[in-house]
């Protein structure tokens, strides 16, 4: 069994599945599809997974930050 499960544009794709739900406001659907591509670059799932979970951490660290930006101060 190989590890390689991705297709070449499986980056690209998450990237823009989870950009289309942060631009409307579905946080959690973005951070999700973005932890999972974390987790299969973690596993190994294929060979840019380097480039993947930096992807992941930069744009995880984005919705992070839009979140603090918006929450109600005290």
């Amino acid at each position: 069994m190989s590890l390689c499960t991705t297709s070449p544009d499986c980056l690209h794709t998450r990237i823009a599945r989870a950009g289309g739900h942060v631009d409307r406001g579905e946080w959690a659907s973005g951070h999700a599809i973005l932890a999972g591509l974390r987790d299969c670059a973690q596993r190994g799932g294929c060979l840019a997974g380097d480039d993947c979970a930096a992807a992941a951490e930069l744009l995880l660290c984005d919705i992070r930050c839009l979140l603090n930006d918006r929450a109600p101060q005290s």
